[in-house]
């Protein structure tokens, strides 16, 4: 069985926001279509990334959505990690600040992947970079 790559690319996000100690369902929400109860908790969350899965039709589909302080603004993506990198760029279009339980997430696809603003790097990055670079 060959797993996809946006399948993988979502893996090493979750994982990486694992490492780092924050949790994956600030960001990532899963839902069989929002529901009222979910709508409400949308307005709560500053950024969120909804995937909805539709298990009737055939094959199986998933919509994935971006709300920002609980207004959709993107729909119809292909991925989670689509829905992020699309929404890292809304958050530097809208000169936004990162949501304070994800921003080592944010920090490090920043300042580690991207190079933006690298010297300064919070102690927690500083360290997952100079091991990734270590093991190179």
């Amino acid at each position: 069985m060959t797993v996809d790559i946006s399948t993988r690319r979502e893996c090493i996000l979750r994982s990486l926001m694992i490492y780092l100690g924050e949790p994956v369902e600030y960001l990532i929400k899963e839902s069989q279509g929002v529901q009222e109860n979910e709508a409400q908790e949308l307005d709560q969350s500053a950024m969120s990334i909804v995937v909805a899965k539709n298990d009737d039709s055939h094959p199986p589909t998933k919509d994935v959505t971006i709300f920002i302080e609980g207004t959709q603004v993107l729909s119809q993506l292909p991925s989670v990690a689509t829905a992020f990198v699309m929404l890292f760029g809304l958050i530097y279009a809208l000169n936004l600040k990162y949501p304070k339980k994800l921003q080592f997430t944010f920090e490090f696809v920043q300042k580690v992947l991207m190079e933006l603003e690298a010297k300064t790097m919070s102690p927690k990055v500083n360290r997952l970079s100079a091991q990734l670079y270590r093991s190179e």
